[in-house]
């Protein structure tokens, strides 16, 4: 996240190391778990004899957004990502 904020031009460090640590492995799971029901989903229309060559990409990108969404969460609750909010809103 330190990284993410540095290439974003936000001035600090990321501090939120235990809701970045939580959310994190939420994020994992939600990825594993994502990839997983889609390569079940995929694999299932393969054997029925269905088109099948949408399942990966909108799984794929369900679980994208939602993984991110998870990471965006500890991103949302450090204070030097706050404040630079907070300077960019003021004229």
């Amino acid at each position: 996240m330190s990284e993410a904020m540095a290439i974003a031009g936000i001035e600090g460090e990321f501090t939120n190391y235990a809701a970045g640590r939580t959310w994190g492995m939420i994020a994992t799971i939600m990825l594993v778990t994502g990839w997983t029901l889609t390569a079940i989903l995929s694999v299932r229309r393969l054997r029925s004899e269905r088109l099948t060559w949408w399942v990966p990409i909108v799984g794929g990108a369900v679980t994208m957004i939602v993984a991110s969404t998870c990471l965006i969460v500890p991103l949302l609750g450090d204070p030097a990502f706050l404040e630079h909010i907070r300077q960019a809103a003021l004229p």
